[in-house]
């Protein structure tokens, strides 16, 4: 259980410091945040790591080649979508 929460945690820390300014220590909080707030998308990064993982196990080849790119770019383009969504649901235009 404890690995599950570092992967979703993790998962969520790279895109966090590509998409927003904060200091050191805030980036774990509001990752954790996230994770807890926004379930649904917890379960796609988590799916998305699985079926990774999973390729890479079924193909050794992929994994050495393509399977930790594969992972970082997927990871960072749903939580880039994951962010602006939850920053349009916080903002709805016209405010």
């Amino acid at each position: 259980m404890a690995l599950l929460v570092l992967v979703v945690i993790t998962a969520h820390l790279l895109p966090l410091y590509v998409r927003y300014d904060l200091r050191l220590p805030a980036y774990l909080v509001k990752a954790s945040l996230f994770a807890l707030v926004r379930p649904a998308s917890t379960i796609v990064l988590l799916f998305v790591f699985v079926a990774v993982v999973y390729a890479g196990a079924t193909l050794p080849v992929l994994a050495l080649a393509v399977g930790a790119g594969a992972w970082i770019q997927l990871n960072t383009w749903l939580c880039l979508r994951f962010f602006a969504e939850n920053e349009a649901r916080l903002h709805p235009k016209g405010n």
